[in-house]
């Protein structure tokens, strides 16, 4: 179900843009097909998933087809994205909540909310803050879940790393250190993307028990 834009939650205005291309999201944003396969959790399990920056909802489709008893929160920026993730989702709509809005502040009062936290290409994107949204994804992880990350990791050529740019993505290669700095290590994937154009890469992160960003 798609939902008004969290105003109650002081979060920065949401910007819009448009919506990329099929062939391009297919050539960028390589590994989203194998993404729900790296959460080692039972299907059957009774979990609450939040994507942020949710896109089009290629992601949510993927992660409630194969997780039955989720319930699932997706957050896009882009209202053209959100709308046709609406539609993506739709035969899941019972378990399915859509907002629209940035994340830079805590969705809920009450902190730990979710057992997955989920980002696609979603740290590389250059109109947000990683940092901070590492930050908030910590607050909103309830202890002993799981975070779920794919994307750019290393890109060697110059003029692909210009043309990623202009797509408002960046790679960073201290994005998977601090990721593993910040939540304990379950796994570690870096692929090669067309034969070493550059890499990206797969992390499964759990949230300590015992808080150690303190």
């Amino acid at each position: 179900m798609l939902r008004p834009a969290l105003e109650d939650v002081t979060f920065v205005p949401a910007v819009d843009a448009a919506v990329p291309p099929l062939w391009e999201r297919y050539w960028w944003y390589v590994g989203r097909s194998k993404l729900v396969h790296h959460l080692p959790v039972s299907r059957d399990a009774a979990l609450r998933i939040l994507e942020v920056g949710c896109g089009v909802g290629y992601n949510l489709a993927q992660f409630a087809e194969y997780f039955v008893n989720a319930n699932l929160v997706g957050l896009e920026q882009a209202s053209t994205a959100l709308a046709r993730a609406e539609q993506a989702v739709k035969p899941h709509q019972n378990r399915m909540d859509l907002y629209r809005s940035t994340y830079n502040a805590p969705l809920f009062e009450v902190g730990g909310s979710f057992d997955v936290l989920l980002f696609s290409y979603e740290f590389s994107n250059t109109t947000t803050t990683w940092q901070q949204q590492l930050d908030q994804a910590y607050r909103d992880l309830k202890p002993g879940g799981f975070i779920v990350v794919l994307d750019f990791h290393r890109m060697p050529f110059r003029w692909l790393r210009q043309r990623l740019r202009q797509k408002h993505h960046q790679a960073d290669e201290q994005l998977l250190p601090k990721l593993q700095q910040q939540f304990a290590t379950l796994s570690t994937d870096v692929c090669r993307a067309y034969g070493g154009l550059w890499e990206y890469f797969f992390f499964v992160g759990i949230k300590p028990y015992t808080d150690t960003t303190a």
